[in-house]
């Protein structure tokens, strides 16, 4: 359940569908969670709550043409967990890190992989400083559209997608499908919705 609902959380924040890779839609057969049980790493109270403050404006955004916006909702869960306070994408980096691990409650099952994937995540983010800039100097483009910083959503989703990929042995649960979901997640970089 926990998996699943950052999930729907992560293909709303986190959509870098394009045609070509034909990321349109992924395996759907299979919950990804039944694949890799992932523990929650954000409170389900700042999930819902960034959910229903920017969720039905990120589908929109998402559906324009042109370069990637910033995602409102990943600004928002930053912004609750105390890790962005003013939402001009100045991640405390380290705080996150520290309230991420948190969320595993000892487990040290997960503590490796999840450090693994919050330091590439960290260092995917630095190579699109460009990009995330460009994305502030754009006005908004239909009435009501906030301009959010693109780090807290590209991060959490980053972190979301390589946990997933990463997961360890002992929890993963192979199959044809499973492992379908994977390539899926490493080549579209974003999780398939279970159907």
């Amino acid at each position: 359940m926990a998996l699943a609902t950052l999930f729907f959380v992560l293909l709303v924040t986190h959509s870098l569908v394009t045609a070509q890779d034909d990321c349109s839609s992924g395996p759907n057969n299979t919950d990804p969670n039944d694949c890799c049980a992932t523990p929650m790493l954000i409170s389900m109270e700042i999930i819902t709550e960034c959910l229903t403050a920017y969720g039905d404006m990120q589908k929109k955004k998402n559906d324009l043409p042109g370069p990637k916006r910033g995602c409102c909702i990943g600004d928002c869960i930053t912004e609750k967990m105390g890790v962005n306070p003013s939402g001009d994408g100045n991640l405390d980096r380290n705080g996150l890190r520290m309230k991420l691990i948190d969320h595993l409650n000892g487990d040290a099952v997960w503590k490796d992989t999840l450090n693994a994937a919050i330091d590439k995540c960290f260092a995917m983010a630095d190579s699109k400083a460009d990009e995330f800039k460009a994305a502030m100097e754009l006005k908004p483009a239909f009435e009501g559209e906030k301009i959010c910083h693109p780090i807290s959503g590209t991060t959490l989703g980053c972190i979301s997608n390589e946990i997933f990929i990463n997961c360890p042995a002992g929890i993963w649960q192979g199959s044809g499908e499973c492992d379908a979901i994977k390539a899926y997640v490493q080549r579209c970089e974003t999780i398939p919705r279970h159907a």
